[in-house]
């Protein structure tokens, strides 16, 4: 989370967030106040990785 926080004020805004988490910010905003928290962070559900076959 601290690589993504630019303004280092301990929460995400939707302007510092990209990719997976941006398309479900909303989601992982669990108290709809417009900013991720740490604790909002860690519940998120975390994207599935793919296995690859070599």
């Amino acid at each position: 989370m601290e690589k993504l926080d630019e303004d280092k004020d301990g929460q995400l805004s939707k302007k510092e967030v990209k990719g997976p988490l941006k398309d479900h910010f909303d989601k992982v905003d669990l108290d709809e106040d417009g900013f991720i928290t740490e604790e909002e962070f860690e519940k998120a559900p975390k994207p599935k990785r793919r296995n690859r076959e070599d």
